[in-house]
């Protein structure tokens, strides 16, 4: 189980899915704490592992609409943040991130 404070957003502006989930870029880090290294980065919000698994019509929609920015987005902040994301003395085995609303 995954506890996390709720980050406000504006409807209006964010789209959501699954009735009010909002639909923002997030990644999986997996992060070896013996070697202290990241050993990869995965798209919370990957196609091919989501789509199928979207059963209300709207959200499909939505999640088609906003794809190209979700999977950019990703690749782009990847390489470029992941190196001070993760400090060495987190006693966690996973750290779920979400770019530009992450306080590290």
């Amino acid at each position: 189980m995954v506890v996390r404070e709720r980050i406000r957003h504006d409807e209006r502006v964010t789209p959501c899915i699954y009735h009010g989930l909002p639909l923002r870029s997030e990644f999986r880090v997996f992060y070896d704490f013996d070697l202290k290294k990241v050993l990869f980065t995965a798209n919370y919000w990957d196609y091919d592992s989501v789509y199928g698994r979207l059963y209300d019509a709207t959200d499909k929609i939505i999640f088609d609409h906003e794809r190209e920015r979700l999977e950019s987005t990703f690749k782009e902040k990847k390489k470029t943040r992941r190196r001070r994301w993760l400090p060495n003395t987190w006693p966690m085995w996973k750290v779920s991130l979400a770019p530009g609303q992450s306080t590290l």
